[in-house]
């Protein structure tokens, strides 16, 4: 039970920013005082309706608490007699599949199969042009290989779209990769892009040297793992069983992709949740929920995951620009392995990552000088040049949680046992506290 904290007359001035952002009157205030769960549900539930998201599930991790705080709303299809979503409601997450890739070749390494500065060439052959390209380059977007789902690929996508339920080979993926003219970006090393292709590779050399299937290495050594905690993840690069469709919030296109020659891929609203999902391999075919999500990063953050050396790894970065090593704290638009890095001034430091499929959208984000960590999983992939409806769904969370006295004084009771790190201090962070604005996270780019 969260205990309900009233609402007194110096918090009236924030509930009221809160209030304008859903569009709410402002007598609110004098309202009966609602829980920080109740807060949440409700924001939720009004940017869910604002953008008519079929289906959202967000869970938040607070560090004095035990287990994450689950919130859901709508319905598994667009259907209006469809069952309701549920804390156990699967959903793809996208992108979030590549620091879970990249923490499953991390846990390879620290087992001694190889070392990350490694050349790629060493254990996947055929493609000469990236052979001097390392594994750790791969994993932090400095290869400079050409994403396979680039739009200028045409091929690709006029597949898809004859083929929804084609089941792609790794190697099919990388010659898609590697059919640009040049073949690269720019050398290893001299720059930054954005590259599926990258994580497929990775994926391939991650089969290759454990000689084990990657279902059952993401599941042995991530999933399975009771620091992680992830019993309801699963790495599905095909169609899906039974037991999943039976679970899996449906996805509906909300992008508008037309590609010349092809016309348009699917029309907007069409159900994609049974497109093949042997298009993402490594990049992105993790299916999972919020809850699980919350766990795992977690465990990562609080170094339950890899051993130290790797997660130091892990969080080496790179500016998202020219693709240079970057250092301290106060660094905007950078990349670690597989996941993004930013700050703010009320926030401090945090590091996130944005996932978009055909059909759905996820997020993960873990505040450390905040002590917590969120994640957000959605059905309908909505255009963001229309309408950004993970922008409002982050926004509403994170301005209810840094308006909360509930959710200050779990901040304050963590930081009077638990040390946090110390870079915090270079940072202004009093809880409750006015949220920056915009809210919607900065960054690179990085959507599947």
């Amino acid at each position: 039970m969260v205990a309900t904290i009233p609402i007194g007359q110096a918090n009236c001035m924030r509930v009221l920013v809160v209030l304008a952002l859903f569009q709410l009157p402002g007598s609110a205030c004098f309202a009966a005082p609602a829980s920080l769960n109740a807060q949440l549900q409700s924001a939720i539930e009004i940017v869910a309706a604002q953008y008519k998201v079929p289906g959202v599930s967000v869970s938040i991790g607070i560090a004095s608490e035990g287990t994450p705080r689950n919130f859901v709303t709508g319905r598994a299809t667009i259907a209006p007699d469809s069952p309701a979503i549920n804390d156990a409601t699967l959903f793809q997450v996208g992108s979030v599949t590549k620091p879970l890739t990249a923490i499953l070749i991390l846990m390879l390494e620290a087992r001694g199969l190889f070392d990350i500065d490694d050349p790629a060439g060493h254990y996947v052959s055929g493609f000469p042009s990236w052979r001097t390209a390392t594994i750790r380059q791969l994993l932090n977007m400095t290869a400079g290989l050409k994403s396979y789902s680039d739009e200028d690929v045409v091929r690709f996508w006029c597949i898809l779209k004859q083929r929804p339920g084609r089941r792609w080979t790794s190697r099919e993926l990388l010659r898609l990769g590697a059919s640009f003219a040049p073949e690269t970006n720019f050398p290893p090393g001299a720059g930054w892009n954005y590259s599926n292709t990258n994580y497929v590779l990775a994926g391939m050399i991650a089969r290759v040297v454990s000689d084990l299937p990657l279902p059952l290495l993401y599941r042995r050594l991530i999933f399975n793992r009771r620091p992680a905690q992830m019993p309801d993840t699963y790495y599905f690069p095909s169609a899906y069983p039974h037991a999943v469709l039976d679970r899996i919030a449906h996805g509906y296109v909300r992008q508008n992709l037309e590609i010349e020659g092809c016309g348009v891929i699917f029309p907007l609203d069409a159900d994609v949740t049974l497109v093949n999902g042997s298009w993402a391999k490594a990049a992105g075919a993790v299916v999972s929920t919020s809850n699980d999500l919350v766990r795992g990063f977690n465990a990562l953050f609080r170094g339950e995951l890899l051993p130290r050396a790797q997660f130091d790894e892990f969080t080496a970065r790179v500016s998202a620009e020219d693709g240079q090593p970057v250092s301290g704290s106060r660094v905007h638009n950078a990349y670690g392995l597989g996941m993004d890095y930013d700050y703010t001034e009320v926030t401090g430091p945090f590091w996130f990552k944005n996932g978009e499929t055909l059909g759905y959208n996820a997020f993960v984000i873990h505040f450390s000088c905040l002590a917590m960590t969120y994640a957000l999983t959605k059905s309908s992939a909505t255009d963001l040049d229309q309408t950004d409806d993970m922008g409002a769904l982050q926004a509403a969370i994170l301005n209810t949680l840094l308006t909360s006295d509930e959710f200050a004084a779990a901040y304050h009771d963590y930081i009077a046992a638990h040390a946090l790190p110390a870079y915090c201090a270079e940072f202004d962070i009093h809880l409750p506290a006015t949220p920056p604005s915009p809210l919607d996270t900065p960054g690179p780019g990085g959507d599947f």
